[in-house]
C-alpha cells in the first residue's frame, strides 16, 4: 500500500509540475538595421625616410624639394594614407590620381604606390604595388575582409620589386602638382 500511495504521490506531483509549466507560446519580432556605408575616413601621415618610427599628421602628400643621393633624386619623406569606411556593406573605395602624377609625361612613373590590406597596426594581409600613374584602383569591403586599406606613397628608389623608375635628372626641373582622390561608392 505504501508503494501505491508513493507511486500516486509521484504521478500527482509530476502532473501538477508539468501543468504548472505549460503555457501558451509567446513570439517576439527581432529586428536590427545595419546602415549603409555613410562616411569615408582618410588619415594621412608623413613618415621620415631616415627614421621610420617618426610619423606625423599630414594634410597633403608634399615630397618637397628632392635631394640628389647616389645619382637619383629622393625625398626625406614618404606618406601613408589609412582609409576606413563607417557603416554597413557592400561598398567600394576608389583611388584615383590627377594632374602631373596621372601619366608618364609628368612624374607618374617615378612615384610608387603600395596598396595594403592592413589587418592590425603591425600585420599586413596582401599588398599590390603600382606606379602612381597606374594606381587608379578600386577595393571592396570583401577584398579588405576584417582589415582596412593602407596606401603608401614614395618617390621611386629603384629598389628590386618596386615598379617605379628613379628620378635621375632627365625629368624637367619644375614643381609637379596633382591630386589623389578617395571616393566611397555604394
Amino acid at each position: 500500500m505504501k508503494r501505491v500511495v508513493m507511486f500516486l504521490f509521484l504521478v500527482s506531483f509530476l502532473l501538477v509540475s508539468v501543468a504548472g509549466y505549460t503555457q501558451a507560446s509567446k513570439q517576439f519580432v527581432v529586428t536590427a538595421t545595419v546602415p549603409k556605408a555613410e562616411s569615408l575616413s582618410v588619415t594621412l601621415s608623413r613618415v621620415s625616410a631616415a627614421n621610420e618610427d617618426i610619423w606625423t599628421s599630414a594634410s597633403n602628400i608634399a615630397f618637397g624639394e628632392l635631394k640628389l643621393k647616389n645619382g637619383i633624386f629622393l625625398s626625406d619623406y614618404y606618406f601613408v594614407a589609412d582609409v576606413g569606411v563607417n557603416g554597413g556593406t557592400p561598398w567600394t573605395v576608389q583611388h584615383s590620381v590627377g594632374g602631373d602624377f596621372a601619366n608618364a609625361n609628368g612624374i607618374g612613373d617615378n612615384v610608387n604606390v603600395t596598396f595594403v590590406q592592413q589587418l592590425t597596426s603591425n600585420t599586413e594581409g596582401w599588398n599590390q604595388k603600382y606606379t602612381i600613374a597606374n594606381s587608379n584602383r578600386s577595393y571592396t569591403n570583401t577584398q579588405l575582409g576584417n582589415g582596412w586599406l593602407r596606401v603608401y606613397y614614395g618617390i621611386a628608389t629603384g629598389e628590386a620589386g618596386t615598379p617605379g623608375n628613379p628620378i635621375t635628372g632627365t625629368e624637367q626641373a619644375k614643381t609637379y602638382s596633382g591630386t589623389v582622390t578617395f571616393t566611397l561608392v555604394q
